[in-house]
């Protein structure tokens, strides 16, 4: 589970609604970055979870003569495996990252963002 917090600079009044680091859900894993060339903070994903491709063609019903359990009627859930993803500016590939963990410095004035006391988002 992931949480999404306000980050606010005291001085220059930015603000960022960013994890903070990296953050691990079911489904993916983010980090948060900070642009060097835009001076904002973005989380962006570092892997993902996509279904694996099957070998051959699913049944889609089982063989009425076995005898299973009827959670296993259907068949068995998808099986998954993680894509790693580059990590990038969201605005423009091409600009220079950097990881950014809090606490720490304001991409904009320097000084050291502060967290709101509440999360501003909680995700799975």
């Amino acid at each position: 589970m992931g949480r999404v917090c306000a980050f606010i600079c005291p001085h220059c009044q930015y603000r960022a609604n960013v994890s903070g680091g990296t953050e691990q859900g079911y489904h993916c894993v983010t980090q948060t970055i900070v642009c060097l060339d835009c001076k904002t903070l973005h989380d962006v994903s570092l892997r993902v979870r996509v279904p694996e491709k099957s070998p051959g063609p699913k049944r889609l019903l089982p063989d009425p003569s076995a005898h299973l359990p009827p959670m296993l009627l259907f068949g068995q859930p998808p099986r998954t495996q993680w894509l790693k993803l580059t990590p990038r500016c969201p605005a423009f590939p091409g600009h220079r990252i950097a990881p950014w963990t809090a606490p720490g410095k304001c991409p904009r004035c320097g000084i050291y963002l502060e967290r709101a006391a509440l999360p501003y988002r909680i995700w799975e």
